[in-house]
């Protein structure tokens, strides 16, 4: 299978973070049955996403020479997805942008609410918007760049002061034996865009339930529970201990009541 879209370029857009996430998906997509991949990160003019050549060059042949000693049997090719501008020629000349493996195609991603025509002539661009369906309704949000916002949800870290609750990104309940009336929490999330609200930390009682939603800065939502369970013994548990108790002190009381006859 040839894939022609990618984002395994790490830590320049909104897919892989790190090189080691990366090498753990070329080789869940080898499984799959990848054998050819297009590395194609995004580049959008007057955004975070302006990653040049030579930097994509860079990490391209890292995560290239680290799959060859991983034995990934993938072929990987370097692009670009190019949010649509009409200096992609410009941009190809200055060395910012690059075609597919540097072919006479180029991998472009366009506005979701804007049609365009464009003609080339003789190197250079020209552009013209037919169509704007938006103006049926002006308050209407602009959809164009949410594929381009990051839809990381996850919380790298959420403590409770004087409770460990043993915390992994990928569980999302969790259980805690308090009586307290709140918890103190300490929330930290993967994404600097992402944001976080918590709900119902207050007045906390047997059966309560704190949340933590956290909201991708494309708007998508995840949301981590905390179940609180009461600290305190229950009736039966409390009756047992007490007849525990007795049986002792009467036990004790017996035994001192022989001594004395005895003596």
């Amino acid at each position: 299978m040839k894939d022609i879209h990618s984002h395994l370029i790490y830590g320049v857009d909104d897919g892989s973070k790190s090189l080691e996430e990366s090498i753990e998906l070329l080789k869940k997509m080898e499984k799959a049955g990848t054998t050819d991949l297009m590395l194609t990160p995004h580049y959008v003019e007057n955004s975070k996403y302006v990653c040049n050549n030579k930097a994509k060059k860079e990490i391209f042949n890292k995560l290239k020479e680290r799959a060859k000693k991983e034995n990934i049997n993938i072929n990987l090719y370097l692009g670009n997805e190019v949010f649509f501008t009409d200096k992609f020629l410009k941009l190809i000349k200055n060395g910012e942008i690059r075609t597919l493996n540097n072919s006479k195609y180029l991998l472009f991603e366009f506005p979701m609410n804007h049609l365009y025509t464009i003609i080339v002539t003789k190197g250079d661009t020209q552009t013209s918007q037919v169509e704007d369906p938006t103006q049926e309704n002006p308050n209407s949000e602009d959809p164009g760049n949410t594929q381009l916002q990051s839809n990381n949800n996850t919380a790298k870290n959420i403590s409770v002061k004087g409770y460990n609750i043993d915390f992994s990104s990928d569980k999302t309940e969790y259980k805690i034996k308090t009586n307290d009336k709140s918890l103190d929490l300490d929330i930290e999330l993967e994404e600097s865009t992402a944001t976080y609200k918590v709900i119902g930390n207050e007045n906390l009682s047997n059966g309560s339930e704190v949340k933590i939603v956290v909201t991708a800065e494309n708007g998508q939502e995840k949301t981590y529970l905390i179940k609180i369970v009461d600290n305190e013994l229950s009736t039966l548990q409390l009756a047992l201990a007490g007849g525990i108790i007795l049986a002792i002190i009467i036990v004790i009381i017996l035994i001192i009541k022989s001594k004395s006859k005895a003596s």
